[in-house]
């Protein structure tokens, strides 16, 4: 599993110490920091060490600005002629050299690399200054106490002028001490993990609303069809809204046996045997841990030791096992009926499906992590039982053997 890699960008001459601080508390949050001083930057021996820094700045996550009292070294601009014309970037150097930490901060807008720009407080005050007398006559005859030389001031608060001006991500933190800066790091990468979280369950309730409505848009059609034609058709109808669910479970399953719509035609096995006829599942396991953020509710287990996640919950499944009874009570001509006008008509992709199949590492992790299988006792209810007798937990199906 790869690391959060976070590039430091600053001048190295006054802001060492600075520098150093920062590695140490980004690595004692399990982070890979990025430090050209370390030997962190791979030097391509044929280009200039200016453009390995800007591409050892594409390989990392987030970026870390340092704006302190000195300008830095210088990059040719020929080295950032597509930076320019990113429309990402909207720089207009103006005539006004760049250095390469602030080439390094325009290659992380370029590749969309969030970058978290801090600057010494002093020179935030200083550029106030500068912008109150902008276009004055003595404005050039200003010395600013906070800028190392004198002559790169303009640079500087050029670039500081860019960045607040940005339409997003333009945040410049001023700070005085480490601790002021190490403090809002903190948080803010704190906050960030709590939205991902946050985002990650409600896609998960986004996507269940959306199906729900879907298949509420689909009862809506079909019960359309209730209302017209003579009583074989309205039977047919009613069908169709009452085993569309069931339907689209049985159109999930993998199909390595005998074909679902033969199963269905003869309406002679039991849920659980038609199950083994046609998908080869023998038996399933779970439910689920609750709270982890995934879809699946339960786990079929298919003969050749596959692993299927379901979005059926134990209860679930003994729905649809009632369902399909039910089901098959209808003649022969209307099932039949029902079955091909459900899977004619449901051609739209669900966001996540009944039935998937699980990667064997993925398997094997969630079927590690599930809950205690105490919950399983209501398997013999639904037409599965273990084998207690040799000590298994594995369910296996019951089909009058």
């Amino acid at each position: 599993m790869a690391n959060l890699r976070v590039f430091v960008s600053s001048t190295a001459y006054d802001l060492g110490v600075l520098r150093s601080s920062l590695r140490a508390f980004i690595e004692n949050l399990g982070y890979d920091a990025v430090l050209s001083e370390y030997s962190d930057v791979l030097y391509n021996p044929l280009e200039h060490t200016h453009r390995s820094c800007l591409a050892e700045v594409e390989t990392c996550d987030m970026v870390v600005l340092v704006i302190g009292s000195r300008f830095g070294s210088e990059i040719a601009t020929e080295n950032l002629v597509e930076v320019f014309k990113d429309p990402a970037v909207d720089w207009d150097a103006g005539g006004v050299p760049v250095s390469i930490t602030q080439a390094e901060a325009l290659t992380a807008f370029r590749n969309g690399i969030p970058v978290f720009a801090f600057v010494d407080s002093g020179v935030l005050h200083d550029h106030f200054v500068y912008q109150r007398n902008r276009g004055k006559s003595f404005a050039a005859e200003i010395s600013y106490p906070s800028i190392a030389q004198q002559e790169s001031a303009t640079y500087i608060f050029h670039f500081l002028d860019y960045l607040q001006g940005r339409s997003f991500n333009n945040a410049v933190v001023p700070f005085e001490r480490l601790e002021d800066l190490l403090e809002h790091l903190q948080k803010q990468w704190s906050g960030l993990f709590q939205r991902l979280l946050s985002e990650a369950r409600n896609h998960q309730a986004d996507a269940r609303r959306i199906d729900r409505l879907a298949d509420q848009f689909d009862d809506l059609k079909t019960a359309l069809l209730a209302t017209v034609g003579d009583s074989s058709t309205r039977v047919v109808a009613r069908g169709v809204v009452r085993y569309r669910r069931l339907i689209d479970f049985l159109r999930s399953l993998p199909s390595p046996g005998e074909p679902i719509s033969d199963l269905v035609s003869e309406g002679a096995l039991g849920f659980w045997e038609m199950l083994k006829a046609g998908a080869r599942i023998t038996g399933f396991r779970g439910p689920a841990r609750p709270g982890r953020l995934m879809p699946w509710q339960t786990f079929l287990l298919g003969d050749q030791g596959e692993v299927y996640g379901c979005r059926f919950t134990a209860a679930g499944l003994e729905r649809l096992e009632r369902d399909w009874q039910s089901f098959c009570g209808m003649g022969r001509v209307d099932r039949e009926v029902v079955f091909e006008a459900v899977m004619d008509a449901d051609e739209r992709e669900r966001i996540t499906p009944w039935v998937r199949r699980l990667s064997d590492e993925r398997a094997a992790e969630l079927l590690t992590d599930r809950a205690e299988d105490g919950d399983l006792g209501r398997r013999n209810r639904i037409g599965v039982s273990g084998d207690d007798s040799e000590g298994s937990d594995e369910p296996s199906l019951s089909g009058g053997e």
